[in-house]
């Protein structure tokens, strides 16, 4: 029959659907392994085996604490940060603080560092007997707080 193409079950049709089934296949791991690495893969760290501090201001969108990552050196990329928190949920759920990020921590550990909300604390020591005014003075002296 002319115009009909390859008849159905002939050999071209089947090698045809294999090659298509092989093609799609081949794409999505290279789109899944693409997608691992960007997500579980150590992260970018300016001074190797130090953590680095970044503080998050409060009322932070998405977009302003990916540009605070990006500066500070924990992430590659703001647009992946963005995609990624977006994707997983977690970009209504970062919270705002001073975090410690481990070097090289990957995008997954540092989202759910900032989803955790696992700040740094810094800690005081008041003496006994002293009077509010005596503790807030000292309070107010400490340059981390």
């Amino acid at each position: 029959m002319f115009g009909r193409g390859v008849e159905k079950g002939s050999p071209g049709r089947k090698t045809a659907f294999l090659a298509a089934t092989a093609t799609f296949s081949l794409f999505l791991i290279v789109a899944l392994v693409a997608a691992w690495s960007v997500f579980y893969a150590p992260g970018p760290t300016a001074r190797e085996g130090d953590a680095t501090i970044v503080t998050l201001p409060s009322g932070a969108g998405v977009s302003a604490i990916a540009a605070q990552l990006k500066a500070s050196g924990v992430i590659r990329s703001t647009d992946m940060f963005k995609a990624a928190a977006t994707l997983t949920g977690a970009d209504r759920r970062l919270r705002a603080g001073e975090y410690e990020v481990p070097s090289k921590a990957s995008l997954r550990s540092v989202i759910a560092l900032l989803v955790d909300g696992k700040v740094v604390r810094h800690y005081v020591t008041l003496p006994e007997g002293w009077s509010s005014a005596q503790a807030v003075d000292i309070l107010m002296r400490q340059p981390i707080l």
